[in-house]
């Protein structure tokens, strides 16, 4: 009779951790473009905002992107093409978009619905 396959029993950081190089590993920094929610200006020079469309959402950083997102005036519902890379944000499993760089593309369709 066969044996049972040895059954292996993650902890949700080594999920995290898998789950993490697996993105990073097979998507290649790429351009996405959507609107700009929950826009977080911090003190420490960092941008935290969430990129949106019709269907989806995805949270974003842009490390010390705060002088360039006050030069361009950049608000709540402006629509954006970002370039950056996906990540799994381990601590809480989230999956996150770390931008580059960032253009504004106008005004978005999303705050008029």
């Amino acid at each position: 009779m066969p044996s049972e396959p040895v059954r292996r029993v993650w902890s949700v950081a080594e999920l995290n951790s898998a789950l993490r190089d697996l993105l990073e590993n097979s998507l290649t920094p790429l351009w996405i473009t959507g609107e700009v929610g929950n826009r977080t200006l911090h003190r420490s020079g960092h941008v935290y905002l969430t990129l949106k469309d019709a269907k989806a959402q995805i949270r974003a950083v842009w490390f010390s992107g705060l002088q360039a997102c006050r030069r361009m005036n950049l608000r709540e519902g402006d629509k954006v093409e970002a370039f950056g890379s996906v990540s799994l944000y381990e601590p809480r499993g989230d999956c996150q978009f770390y931008v580059r760089k960032l253009q504004p593309c106008g005004v978005g369709d999303l705050q008029y619905r």
